[in-house]
């Protein structure tokens, strides 16, 4: 993340990755993936836990209108992992949200 030295380290899982490829053909949504990763690289213990799960988390944007672009909004499914000398984000899964679950 642009060499910054504080805060979480985020890391993709290959799902993760591979999701994302195919989220490539929306138009901007690379600027919708940045404000999460800001959001998840500065506080991502503000996003809480999903009911039934331990560590699962779950951080989303809203729908970006401009213009004429729409950038729809996107979830992102994470865990946090702390070690002696680094914190990380697990970046697990990432879709475009088409329903009104809460998260």
């Amino acid at each position: 993340m642009d060499g910054r030295t504080e805060g979480f380290q985020l890391v993709a899982e290959k799902i993760f990755d591979q999701e994302l490829a195919k989220l490539q053909e929306i138009p901007h949504i690379e600027e919708a993936l940045g404000i999460l990763e800001e959001a998840l690289w500065k506080n991502p213990t503000r996003f809480k836990v999903i009911p039934g799960t331990t560590n699962l988390r779950i951080a989303k944007t809203e729908d970006i209108v401009r213009g004429d672009v729409n950038i729809p909004s996107i979830r992102v499914y994470f865990i946090l992992e702390f070690t002696d000398d680094c914190k990380y984000v697990k970046l697990k899964y990432i879709e475009t949200v088409k329903d009104d679950f809460p998260f």
